[in-house]
């Protein structure tokens, strides 16, 4: 309860803030000043999961901004700390691609523009919104670059947004012959990119997208000695809602969702879709990569299985139970065994490190770990997917989790 009496006066004063920049007032004198210590303070992008917004929806994201939720603004925190920050708004459901083409935009102040031969593939419009009237970025350039955070499926946006930075898309140029072709795809700008965060990130997809394939294997499983299992973190306790009613719905939305096809969220949220992705997007050795894995779960009785710990966030409990033991075959022949097991509510922690094929290493949170050429996979911390920014059904106070991971990137170097 304090941290949402806290959260509430943190709101008032970032308001508050607000209002005085608005109508001209210095308020500088109410910020802390940079650390000393602080080799950059490049601005920190943040870039919300398939559902959120930031910056561009400013009702949702004064209300209920999506990187701090019930607790602590994250972007207004860490302004008054210091650092510089804030947050893209991309559109629901529609994959990577599209949504690396909206980001740029909003931080270039530009049209968007998802491509000519990628809109008449996926046929949709060429183009969307307009903001060159507000651009969230001032002289954007290698001298004035940008670390990126991304929760979730942010992550993998991140990463199409900077292979595209990087290297553009050689289609976009071979199609795009009349002078309209977007400075995205014509690359050449990952010295714009410092660093990249990718937190609770699945990179190589989360069964959660899975779980339709062997959905009576694993009710053979769950249901022992024929007993129901109920929708509480309790196994046995009464509820209105059982386990596989609910699994039931979650199984119909998301076996339709992942028919989507390539490109859309639902397909790239799968292991296979992820594969496909990962197969797209390349690695670049002048950006700082780094991972922050999250983990809600434990070994069970039997030792076989991974089960959400007592306290787990009631909305990821059912989901972290289906993940910690679903084993199967995906549709294009990748093997789902029990080091799939552990998991934050919504995807499996072993997905979160890096890619597959990419090389990683498990650092500390130490500016002096951190290097190029390699994912650096921070610590896992034993939180739930929704905890990484602020929690559904329960408040996390989340300002020193991202207060430290800011202040770590500052001090490398």
């Amino acid at each position: 309860m304090n941290n949402f009496f806290g959260a509430i006066l943190m709101k008032i004063v970032s308001i508050f803030l607000a209002v005085l920049q608005t109508i001209g007032i210095n308020v500088s004198i109410f910020k802390t000043q940079p650390s000393k210590d602080w080799k950059t303070n490049y601005t920190y992008v943040l870039f919300h999961g398939v559902i959120g917004w930031g910056d561009y929806n400013p009702v949702l994201d004064q209300a209920l901004p999506y990187f701090g939720l019930l607790s602590y603004d994250v972007s207004d925190y860490l302004n008054l700390k210091g650092f510089k920050c804030c947050s893209v708004t991309n559109s629901l459901l529609r994959g990577v691609w599209d949504r690396a083409c909206e980001s740029y935009a909003q931080l270039t102040g530009t049209r968007v523009d998802y491509g000519e031969a990628h809109s008449k593939k996926h046929h949709h419009a060429r183009y969307g919104r307009d903001y060159s009237s507000c651009p969230l970025m001032k002289n954007w350039s290698s001298e004035n670059k940008i670390n990126i955070i991304g929760h979730s499926f942010g992550g993998e946006t991140v990463r199409m947004f900077v292979e595209l930075m990087s290297n553009g898309s050689e289609e976009e140029r071979r199609t795009t012959t009349d002078g309209t072709l977007s400075e995205l795809f014509k690359g050449g700008k990952s010295d714009w990119i410092y660093s990249t965060v990718s937190l609770s990130t699945p990179m190589n997809g989360t069964t959660l997208m899975e779980c339709r394939k062997n959905f009576e294997t694993i009710f053979e499983t769950a249901l022992k000695d024929d007993r129901e299992v109920y929708f509480t973190n309790n196994l046995t306790s009464p509820s209105n809602l059982k386990f596989s009613e609910f699994m039931g719905g979650l199984l119909k939305i998301t076996s339709q969702m992942t028919k989507m096809g390539k490109y859309s969220s639902a397909y790239e949220l799968s292991v296979d879709g992820a594969y496909d992705l990962n197969d797209e997007i390349g690695f670049e050795n002048n950006i700082y990569y780094i991972s922050r894995p999250t983990s809600v779960t434990e070994a069970d009785s039997t030792g076989k299985y991974q089960v959400p710990r007592t306290g787990t966030d009631p909305a990821l409990w059912m989901s972290s139970y289906l993940m910690g033991r679903m084993e199967l075959t995906t549709d294009k022949g990748h093997k789902i065994d029990s080091s799939w097991f552990e998991n934050d509510g919504l995807v499996n922690t072993v997905s979160e490190f890096a890619p597959f094929d990419d090389k990683y290493e498990k650092v500390d949170l130490d500016p002096s770990q951190i290097k190029y050429g390699r994912w650096n996979a921070l610590p896992t911390v034993n939180v739930a997917h929704t905890s990484a920014v602020g929690g559904l059904f329960q408040i996390d106070d989340i300002r020193d989790y991202y207060y430290g991971l800011c202040d770590m990137i500052n001090r490398i170097g």
